[in-house]
């Protein structure tokens, strides 16, 4: 395997561990706000806000991390 293959993998299972770390506590959190009947429109908006920040942010990692390993 070559060394810029291997540093695509390592990037892309590092930014699944990202999604995982960013979508993990919002569906506990969202559990938790249904279980309890604390659940409304607005607390699913914040939640999904976060969210999609979230994965934004992680997308532009990924895109700024590819363009270094085609740089090399």
């Amino acid at each position: 395997m070559t060394p810029k293959k291997s540093s695509y993998i390592k990037v892309f299972s590092l930014f699944l561990l990202w999604i995982g770390l960013i979508t993990f506590p919002i569906c506990l959190i969202n559990q938790y706000l249904r279980k309890n009947d604390l659940s409304s429109s607005v607390s699913l908006i914040i939640l999904l806000s976060i969210m999609i920040i979230g994965y934004y942010l992680a997308w532009k990692w990924l895109v700024r991390k590819l363009k270094e390993i085609e740089k090399q």
